[in-house]
Parts: C-alpha cells; sequence; structure tokens
C-alpha cells in the first residue's frame, strides 16, 4: 500500500506554500474545516441528511472555499469569514440562546482571526467580538421569549457535543499548523542562515587567495628584478668588456666560467617561476598515479650527480624499493629536485645528503637528511612564507626560497605534509609524506 504524504494532501487543500502566504492558507483550511463541519452533522443527527440546510451550507461553503482557494482571493475571503462569524452565530444564538453552544464558536472564530489578520487590526478584532458577545447576552437577558428553544434535550447535546469536537479539531489543526510552518521557516531561515555562513566562508577564502595572489605577483617581480636580472646584467657587461677588448680571450673564459654557474641555478629558478606561476593563477589538476619513490630518487639524484660532484657530496638513496605513493608524478618529481638542489646548496664539501623512507598511518615519509649548516631556529617558522628570501648557501650559492614554497603546495594538494627538522649540529631533515600505495589497495 503506497504511503501517504501528508504534507502533499495539506497542500492540495490548503494551496502551494510557495504561492500562498501563510495566512491565506490557513483561511483555506477554515472554510474546508466548516465544510467537514457540516458535513459530520449527518453521522450525529442522521435526520439531517434530508435537511434542506446541509445542501444550502455545502453549497455555500464551497463556493467560499473555491472564491479563497482557487481564486486567490484573499481580501474578499476574510470579509466572508468575518460575515460568517457575525451572521451565522447571531442567527444560531436565537435557536437556543444561552444554552447553545454558541459563545465557543465566537470565541474560537476570534482566536482565528488574530492568527490570520494583520496586528494592525487586532483592536478593532478585540472590540468587535466583545460587543458582539455583551449584545447577544443582552439580547438573551432582555427578550428570553425571543430564542426558539431546542426540540430535546438530545438535540442540544448533539449540538454541543458536535460544536465542541468540531472546534477541538480546528482549534488543534490551526494551531499545529502554524506551528509546523513556524518550524518549517525556521529550518529554512538555519539552512539559508548556513548557505550565507558558508558563502561568506567562500568569499573570505577568495579574498585570501587574491591576496595571496598579490603577493605572488610581488614575489615575481621581486625573483624577476633581483635574482634573474643580476646574472644576466653581469653577463652583459662581461661581453661588453670583451667587446671593448678590455679583457682578453683567456680572462673572459675564467669569468664566463664563473659566472655558468649562476646561469644553470636562473634555469632552475626561472623553471621554478614559470611552474609556480602558472599553478598558482592558472590553476593546476592533480593527476594522481602509483609513483615507484625509489626508482624517482634515483633518477633525482643521477641529474644532480655533477652538482653534488662539485662539491665531493656523496648522494645516497636508502629509500624501500617497496616506497609506492598515490600522487601526481611531475609534482612530487618537482618536489624531489628541489629538495635535493636545496640540501646541496647548504651542505659541505665531503659532505652526505640521504634519502629514507618510512611507512606511518598509511602515509609514505620521505625524509632528506643533509650534513649541512642547519638553519636558526627564528628562520624555521618563515621557510615556507612568501616573504621569505634564501640565504647564500656554503660557497655563495644564490636562491630564492620558490623552491620550497612551491614544493610545499605541491604536496599539499597531493594530500599530503611537508615539514623541516633541525638535526642538532648534523644538517637539516627535510621530510614529506603521501598516501601510501597500501592505503588504496
Amino acid at each position: 500500500m503506497p504511503r501517504i504524504n501528508f504534507h502533499k494532501v495539506l497542500n492540495m487543500f490548503m494551496g502551494d506554500p510557495e504561492r500562498v502566504p501563510l495566512e491565506h492558507r490557513v483561511l483555506n483550511l477554515a472554510f474546508f474545516t466548516n465544510i467537514a463541519y457540516t458535513i459530520s452533522y449527518i453521522f450525529i443527527d442522521p435526520s439531517y441528511f434530508s435537511s434542506e440546510n446541509l445542501y444550502i451550507s455545502l453549497t455555500y461553503n464551497g463556493i467560499v472555499y473555491y472564491i479563497s482557494r482557487f481564486l486567490y482571493q484573499y481580501k474578499i475571503s476574510v470579509f466572508i469569514f468575518i460575515f460568517n462569524s457575525i451572521f451565522f452565530n447571531t442567527i444560531g444564538w436565537f435557536y437556543g440562546g444561552i444554552s447553545s453552544p454558541i459563545l465557543l464558536g465566537l470565541l474560537s472564530n476570534y482566536v482565528f482571526l488574530l492568527l490570520i489578520a494583520d496586528f494592525k487590526y487586532y483592536k478593532y478584532i478585540f472590540l468587535g467580538t466583545f460587543l458582539h458577545g455583551i449584545i447577544l447576552y443582552a439580547i438573551n437577558y432582555y427578550s428570553p421569549n425571543s430564542f426558539t428553544p431546542y426540540s430535546t434535550e438530545r438535540e442540544r447535546l448533539s449540538d454541543i457535543i458536535n460544536t465542541y469536537i468540531s472546534e477541538i479539531f480546528s482549534g488543534f489543526a490551526y494551531i499545529s499548523f502554524y506551528i509546523i510552518s513556524y518550524r518549517i521557516e525556521q529550518r529554512k531561515t538555519y539552512l539559508l542562515k548556513k548557505e550565507i555562513s558558508n558563502q561568506n566562508k567562500l568569499i573570505s577564502r577568495q579574498y585570501k587567495t587574491l591576496e595571496n595572489q598579490d603577493l605572488i605577483k610581488a614575489k615575481i617581480f621581486s625573483i624577476i628584478s633581483h635574482d634573474l636580472r643580476g646574472p644576466l646584467t653581469s653577463f652583459k657587461g662581461l661581453l661588453n668588456l670583451f667587446k671593448e677588448q678590455l679583457i682578453n680571450a683567456k680572462d673572459f673564459t675564467i669569468y664566463s666560467n664563473e659566472l655558468k654557474s649562476q646561469i644553470d641555478q636562473n634555469m632552475k629558478l626561472l623553471g621554478n617561476l614559470l611552474y609556480w606561476s602558472n599553478t598558482q593563477m592558472l590553476g593546476q589538476q592533480v593527476n594522481p598515479t602509483t609513483i615507484d619513490l625509489h626508482a624517482l630518487i634515483d633518477e633525482s639524484i643521477e641529474l644532480f650527480k655533477p652538482e653534488a660532484s662539485n662539491k665531493n657530496i656523496e648522494l645516497i638513496n636508502s629509500v624501500s624499493k617497496q616506497a609506492v605513493a598515490i600522487a601526481d608524478f611531475n609534482m612530487i618529481k618537482t618536489v624531489v629536485r628541489n629538495l635535493l638542489s636545496n640540501s646541496i646548496k647548504f651542505t659541505n664539501r665531503k659532505g652526505t645528503i640521504t634519502f629514507s623512507s618510512n611507512s606511518k598511518k598509511q602515509k609514505i615519509v620521505i625524509s632528506v637528511n643533509d650534513t649541512g649548516i642547519g638553519i636558526q631556529k627564528d628562520k624555521l617558522n618563515k621557510l615556507f612564507s612568501l616573504d621569505h628570501f634564501s640565504t647564500k648557501g656554503t660557497e655563495n650559492e644564490s636562491g630564492t626560497g620558490l623552491g620550497l614554497i612551491l614544493s610545499k603546495d605541491f604536496v599539499e594538494r597531493n594530500n599530503g605534509k611537508l615539514w623541516v627538522e633541525n638535526n642538532g649540529d648534523q644538517g637539516t631533515i627535510f621530510s614529506f609524506s603521501l598516501p601510501s600505495m597500501a592505503n588504496n589497495e
């Protein structure tokens, strides 16, 4: 048996909540309740089924309900309800008087009008209902013979019971509907506040992104004006000296060899600069794949062997051959090369740089341990910030710190973490974590 959706059925009789205001929907419910109230007389007093009053009442309430529910005439509907309250309660008063349940109906209509009317009309509703009741009681007091008594006690009790039950259910329906509607609106308000809060957070993140991009631009222009411009200016000066024959070929060769190492550094810097600015400003998708970290580090060591040999630095790969991560290959390759280049820069002659690995909480951790000069404690926290400029290496190698910033960004994009530790007087340990292959099996 299909489950009946109570709210859909209710909305069918009362109107679409997206289109019809709450007060109008409650008014529709009142007119529909009047129809149900009239029909209920049939079950309490079967003889009423043949009465003309039944069909007149059903026809009248049906027309009023149609005007309110389907023609959306709210003001006319309110006027009709007020007229009903005054006219029918007054007529009903003359069929039983103080012995009838009309007073209960008056009180019920009074409460209902307070639910659907604007607050500015409350004083008129109060005065009108109060005076109406006083007038009815006055008529009953001064002209008791003007009332038609109930033909039997059963009829009177039937009228009272029917009205009582009807008003109980009507009151329950109106108040419950208001409470339910209030909670629905409260829920909507909560969701709206939550959405606004999320939008504010998004705006805040976007603002920080824009602010970060401004720092990126400042950093890039600083690098261009300082680190890239210096060696090119020196090379241009050397060419001018050679052109003006102020130095001979032998001196040119000596000076050009010195400039070569600076230009090599600039090429690495330029690669990082272009890669970093592209990922930050244009965005780059992370394409995770399985990475054999031992093989990747072997490849990087082979690439940097000439540079390490110039300082007699030994490069050791102690990473496990089973160390496999899930990450973007090109990004992690850039991270490994930047960390290795940085370690060579700050390691003294005849030093050692060792790559090692270990598994930790479904992560694979790669560490680069050098026997270099270490990092001062006050500079550790600034190492990955945009306003940090790298210091000279052990043999005056230049740098910007851009490689470390780029590496941290790439590792974090691959759900990892990059950190640095001082290894006492024995150098520095750079470590980064990545999701391991074991975590994805």
